[in-house]
C-alpha cells in the first residue's frame, strides 16, 4: 500500500518551477519600475514646457523664473531644481544623484547655452534633460 504525500522528486520538480516562475518575474518586473519612472519623467518634462508656454502666453511673453513656473505647475512632489536643472528627487536627498533622475535643462538665454544659476533667473529656454 502506498502512503499518502509528496515524493522528494515531486517536491523537487515543484520548487525548480517555483524558481524558474521568480528568475523570470523578477527582473520584468524591476524593469517595469524603471519604465514607470521614465514615463513619469517624460509626463513632467511635458508639463513644464506646457507651463512655460502658458506663462509666456499670460505674461506678453515675459519669461518665468523657476520660483514662478513651478507655483504654476502641476508636478509631483519629487520635483526639484538644483543647477540649472529639474528633475525628480526619487531619494529626497535634494540632490542630482544621477543624470536618469534629470527633466529639463532650464536656459538663461535664448540661445541655449547658458544654464539657470537659482530659482530667481529668468527661464528663456527648457529642453529635454532625459537620458
Amino acid at each position: 500500500m502506498r502512503a499518502n504525500g509528496f515524493t522528494l522528486i515531486e517536491l523537487a520538480i515543484v520548487i525548480v518551477i517555483i524558481g524558474v516562475l521568480a528568475a523570470v518575474a523578477v527582473p520584468r518586473y524591476i524593469d517595469m519600475t524603471a519604465q514607470a519612472r521614465q514615463a513619469q519623467r517624460e509626463a513632467t518634462l511635458s508639463s513644464i514646457r506646457s507651463a512655460y508656454a502658458i506663462y509666456l502666453a499670460r505674461n506678453g511673453g515675459n519669461p518665468p523664473n523657476w520660483t514662478q513656473l513651478s507655483t504654476n505647475l502641476d508636478a509631483p512632489t519629487q520635483l526639484k531644481f538644483n543647477g540649472g536643472s529639474a528633475y525628480m528627487d526619487y531619494d529626497n536627498n535634494n540632490a542630482v544623484a544621477t543624470t536618469g533622475e534629470r527633466v529639463a535643462l532650464l536656459y538663461s538665454d535664448d540661445t541655449c547655452t547658458t544654464l539657470v544659476t537659482n530659482a530667481t533667473t529668468a527661464i528663456r529656454c527648457v529642453r529635454n534633460g532625459i537620458n
